[in-house]
């Protein structure tokens, strides 16, 4: 959320996260509250939005994320299992809830911790070549020609595609930058907006949104273009996502040698 502010007021938070302990005491324990809500569905589209650009991105946010999930899951668990006891005599509310309030004070260091270990600075900004590649993703790609010059991987849907097989590239063969085409499923996507995820095992390496679609002989495609240099050798699948992250039209996948 800090990447929304004007240059000069975000490095003044970054130096004072630097010099004054306390503030940057506050600004985890800011931050735990904000995965809170993200886990539990509370942040509204624009919060959403600007948290999967701005932080799900790299394979140490996605582990911490996961780490936090996973604290969550065990303190619901534990807290469902709790069976009511029979009643000798009035308690005090203290006496009542003593060992849910230990154990939610619990959760709560350990999530603390956590965002201690995990992170050197959570909501740093997005690097110069992930807004490079955001802008010019928001520019029409209707001239295939112009791209003439780049790698091309078309990819059809993981449920459409024969036998389970995968597009697949070698590293070497490919240029500086890669034009993904999404073959759309068919109905009425004309007009609508998308989300696209690049993701490599349980790692985001890219999230782009606002990505239009375009007509192509056999129907509808959507069109983007990636560096290569986040491609390593492996597996990879492309997530097709509606603007509200929820729902989605496709699962791309494929592999570079």
């Amino acid at each position: 959320m800090l990447g929304t502010l004007p240059d000069g007021e975000l490095e003044a938070i970054d130096l004072r996260i630097i010099e004054d302990e306390t503030f940057a005491a506050d600004v985890a324990l800011a931050e735990s509250d904000l995965i809170e809500d993200f886990i539990e569905g509370s942040l509204s589209g624009d919060e959403l939005r600007l948290l999967n650009e701005n932080f799900l991105i790299g394979e140490r946010r996605n582990q911490l994320l996961s780490e936090l999930t996973l604290l969550k899951k065990i303190a619901s668990r534990n807290a469902s299992v709790i069976e009511p006891r029979e009643m000798a005599a009035p308690r005090s509310f203290f006496q009542v809830y003593f060992r849910q309030l230990v154990f939610g004070a619990a959760v709560v260091l350990l999530v603390v911790a956590a965002f201690v270990v995990w992170q050197g600075r959570l909501f740093d900004s997005v690097s110069p070549v992930e807004r490079e590649y955001a802008e010019m993703n928001k520019r029409e790609i209707n001239d295939l020609s112009a791209y003439s010059d780049k790698s091309t991987l078309n990819l059809t849907p993981a449920n459409l595609r024969d036998g389970g097989s995968s597009a697949s590239r070698k590293a070497e063969d490919m240029t500086g930058d890669v034009l993904l085409r999404l073959a759309l499923p068919a109905g009425e996507l004309k007009d609508k907006m998308f989300i696209v995820r690049l993701v490599k095992g349980s790692t985001q390496l890219f999230y782009l949104s606002d990505i239009r679609s375009y007509s192509n002989q056999s129907g509808r495609e959507v069109r983007v273009v990636f560096p290569k240099s986040v491609l390593s050798p492996g597996q990879y699948q492309v997530r097709l996502l509606g603007t509200d992250g929820k729902t989605e039209y496709g699962s791309y996948p494929f592999s570079i040698r």
